[in-house]
């Protein structure tokens, strides 16, 4: 089902809802974990929206967990007793799996959300000193009530996180920027974005991994990720990668070392025990100085025709 086809304004919300999930249709061959969960997702995308009287943060309950959503926007997932959530949360956690275990010391997640990445995370290096920086305290609240947040051990800054880049001199072994503003109809990547990347750069470890979610804004990321590539900033051999996920429009695009590649991704996602469930909605490609190398599409993998 494609929801973005009609021009109408009385669409313009729910379309720009599904933009932001990425919930283009749902597999109708075959029932899968995944696909079972993209149908109630799909529900989720055609009943959400916000309405006056409705309030900003809550958590909508459906087959598989609770989600919570803000502002209209489908903000994170909770699966008790799974550490997956076959969705965008995943593509965003696996990059770390091209680091040995000493490499996973230290993580900063910028958009924390609800916590789906920090359990991912959490539960990939659970040694690690894991910094979630989430600007509204509403859905602090909310990821404390609902979603087990202050189980995870994690360091919770409320506060913004250009700010948190600019005045926290700690370095990190892996970051994730998934920061974005807005309600369903104006849903966005900050202005300072993406130049903020140059920060977290700066905060990365050697050797250390770099991931950014992005939607319509993924030419730009991609452009200013390979520039960091071409000048070297992650050594002569660094590699950039992108990690799309089935029926959603997102595009995460990680920034590492020589060991991350999308052939070594999708092994090493097939065999933790997990993240295996969703290896059938992830693809991955190897990106290298701007080029997509053909010998780095998985299967199932599409590349963008349209990156620059």
């Amino acid at each position: 089902m494609l929801l973005v086809e009609s021009p109408s304004p009385s669409c313009s919300r729910i379309a720009l809802l599904v933009i932001l999930c990425g919930c283009f249709h749902v597999p109708s061959d075959g029932f899968t974990p995944a696909a079972h969960l993209q149908r109630s997702l799909h529900r989720l995308v055609l009943c959400a929206g916000q309405s006056s009287g409705e309030p900003r943060v809550y958590v909508e309950t459906i087959d598989e967990g609770q989600a919570l959503v803000v502002d209209g926007t489908f903000a994170s997932l909770y699966r008790p007793g799974k550490v997956s959530t076959n969705c965008v949360w995943d593509a965003l956690a696996v990059p770390m799996l091209a680091l040995p275990q000493e490499r996973r010391r230290r993580v900063l997640l910028l958009g924390l959300g609800g916590g789906s990445v920090a359990r991912i995370v959490r539960a990939l290096a659970p040694e690690a000193e894991i910094v979630g920086v989430e600007l509204d305290a509403e859905v602090i609240a909310v990821a404390r009530e609902h979603f087990g947040l202050d189980d995870m051990a994690l360091e919770v800054i409320e506060g913004d996180a250009l700010e948190f880049l600019r005045s926290d001199t700690r370095s990190f072994d892996y970051i994730v920027d998934d920061v974005f503003i807005g309600d369903c109809d104006t849903v966005c990547r900050p202005d300072w974005f993406p130049f903020a990347l140059d920060l977290e750069c700066e905060r990365l470890r050697t050797g250390g991994v770099l991931v950014s979610n992005s939607i319509d804004e993924h030419k730009a990321v991609a452009r200013h990720l390979r520039g960091h590539l071409r000048r070297g900033t992650f050594g002569p051999e660094g590699t950039l990668v992108r990690v799309d996920v089935k029926d959603y429009s997102n595009h995460i695009f990680a920034l590492g070392p020589p060991s991350l590649s999308g052939s070594s991704l999708r092994e090493a996602v097939g065999s933790n025990v997990h993240l295996a469930e969703s290896l059938e909605v992830l693809s991955f490609c190897t990106v290298e100085h701007g080029i997509f190398k053909s010998r780095g599409v998985e299967q199932n993998a599409v590349t963008d025709p349209h990156s620059t």
